[in-house]
């Protein structure tokens, strides 16, 4: 089973919170080669978030082994260029200018190298970047945000982890130990995180081999009291229920009694991976479109807009959906606008479909404004949210509906509603049955909706209301 690790004694398995500051001594000389950093809310340092510790620790690592590589790794390449190469990589070097001066950053690679050839190279795991990390052996791999990752992608990039590198200590030769670093906003228990450093097993019930080799650490927002402000408490303060204790005391969650969908069944289903693409397996869909539920103003305060693209394929004698991915966010309407044009292009989408009674209609202007040959379907959402998603929520009980890897705010918002409680439907969940809804094409079912693809009629409109 894993253990607790106190930092400044790495033989100790007792639990305890720390300071920010000791992950920065996790480098070099110890015993341990998978450690968990198990966090509550986004604990910032200097701004730089909670990735700093790591990061850093890796940099050591780097400098004292010539010639090593380093890989640090997030769901997508767009998620890791602006948290940690635009983020964390240039604060490091400005906190600690003297210590770094000699690393150079290279934005086209996403990398950093140092004096004696070492190199930290970033990349995300979307977009078939799986087969350019597979090149490449590694003596450090860290997981940021694992709980984004699923565990096939997981196990298959820790292949990779076989570089031999040496390092010097009082000037004696010693081979560098292998390490993986990762961290998280804990998830369900049912995520496959827990299992491996909680139950001492494999998501498919397999013993762990060398248990003695995992290690976790934990940090709650309490440790760090002088780099946040006041005011950031008292948001805290507000989060209750599974929010609380994910996000606040960093603890898993269990499934939600009461609500529409289990993790289980998502868990059950997601697409399968190829172990030889080294992809997840999708079929060829027949239709794409991608589900909106537009939040009407852009403040701190303001709900996020819901954006998941979604598809449907015929094999044999049912129809399957998946969802692809999920754009979700706090975006100003051109901001939302241009995420939608753009994936629209990049999945070749077939049609938008957005809730007209949640600002639809600006849905439609704002896309017919930049490119008005994109066909929108608005939909008006008569009935209830929770008559809308059941048939959702039923064909993803019966297996139907397939999650393209893992999508885990999605996944965390639809396995927390509940919908006899009165909780304001989630954004995510609300953009992703519209979107399978309309796929079913039940939308008339359960909704009055209507077509706008009339590109003088959104013209006039827009001419008419001053929008631009």
């Amino acid at each position: 089973m894993a253990t607790y690790l106190k930092l400044n004694d790495i033989k100790s398995i007792n639990y305890i919170d720390y300071n920010i500051d000791t992950i920065y001594d996790l480098h070099v000389n110890d015993n341990h080669n998978y450690f968990l950093f198990v966090n509550g809310k986004k604990i910032l340092v200097h701004n730089s978030g909670k990735t700093l510790g790591f990061v850093r620790s890796i940099w050591n690592r780097a400098a004292a082994a010539p010639n090593s590589r380093h890989l640090i790794l997030r769901s997508t390449h767009r998620a890791i260029k602006n948290s940690i190469f635009k983020g964390t990589f240039h604060d490091l070097k400005r906190l600690e200018k003297d210590r770094w001066s000699n690393v150079t950053l290279w934005k086209s690679e996403l990398s950093a190298t140092f004096e004696n050839k070492s190199e930290v190279i970033c990349s995300g795991l979307d977009d078939n970047r799986i087969d350019s990390i597979l090149g490449n052996e590694y003596c450090t791999i860290y997981f940021n945000e694992a709980s984004e990752i699923t565990f096939d992608v997981y196990e298959t990039v820790l292949s990779r982890l076989a570089q031999v590198c040496y390092y010097e200590k009082d000037g004696e030769k010693k081979q560098l130990n292998l390490k993986v670093f990762i961290d998280c906003n804990p998830p369900s228990t049912k995520h496959w995180l827990y299992s491996l450093f909680y139950k001492g097993i494999k998501p498919d019930n397999t013993p762990l081999k060398h248990a003695d080799k995992y290690g976790k650490i934990k940090l709650n927002p309490g440790d760090n009291k002088e780099n946040l402000p006041p005011k950031y408490y008292e948001i805290l303060d507000t989060y209750t229920g599974k929010k609380k204790k994910r996000f606040v005391l960093g603890q898993y969650t269990d499934d939600t009694e009461g609500a529409l969908f289990k993790q289980a069944w998502i868990d059950d289903n997601r697409c399968k991976w190829d172990n030889n693409a080294n992809r997840y397996i999708l079929p060829e869909l027949e239709k794409i479109v991608i589900g909106v539920d537009p939040a009407t103003t852009n403040k701190a305060n303001s709900d996020e807009t819901g954006i998941i693209i979604a598809g449907s394929k015929r094999l044999d004698d049912d129809t399957h959906y998946y969802l692809l991915n999920d754009f979700t966010g706090r975006y100003s309407p051109k901001e939302w606008a241009d995420i939608i044009i753009n994936q629209y292009s990049e999945y070749k989408a077939n049609e938008v479909v957005a809730e007209s009674n949640q600002g639809g209609d600006l849905v439609a202007r704002n896309i017919h404004a930049e490119n008005n040959n994109i066909p929108i379907e608005l939909v008006h959402g008569a009935k209830g949210k929770e008559i809308r998603a059941e048939p959702v929520s039923n064909l993803c009980e019966r297996g139907y509906i397939h999650f393209y890897g893992m999508l885990v705010e999605l996944e965390q918002e639809i396995t927390e509603w509940i919908p006899s409680s009165g909780m304001k439907s989630p954004n995510r969940l609300d953009a992703m049955v519209w979107a399978v809804l309309h796929l079913i094409g039940d939308t008339n079912v359960v909704a009055e909706d209507f077509a706008i693809n009339n590109a003088d009629y959104i013209n006039q409109s827009i001419r008419d209301e001053g929008v631009y």
